[in-house]
């Protein structure tokens, strides 16, 4: 999932991602949070995603280069890979 500890609308549904995670976490599905945005970096990082409550591998794309890579451009999109 595509997500920024920034973007007010990434703000709102990680909530429901977060749940998501939770509800799928003894099923072998693995979540990855993908953060693209440039300003999201800092001291302050490891806390925010925390306390999103987002428990998978919370990745830093801030040059975008994965998020190019899946072809993805925007915050609010969600990807299944197999």
């Amino acid at each position: 999932a595509l997500t920024s500890l920034t973007c007010p609308v990434s703000r709102r549904y990680a909530p429901s991602l977060a749940q998501l995670e939770r509800d799928h976490a003894g099923r072998g599905v693995e979540f990855v949070f993908l953060d693209p945005t440039v300003t999201d970096t800092g001291g302050e990082f490891a806390g925010k995603v925390a306390a999103l409550g987002f428990s998978g591998a919370y990745v830093p794309d801030p040059g975008g280069r994965h998020a190019a890579r899946l072809g993805v451009s925007s915050t609010t999109e969600v990807l299944v890979l197999d």
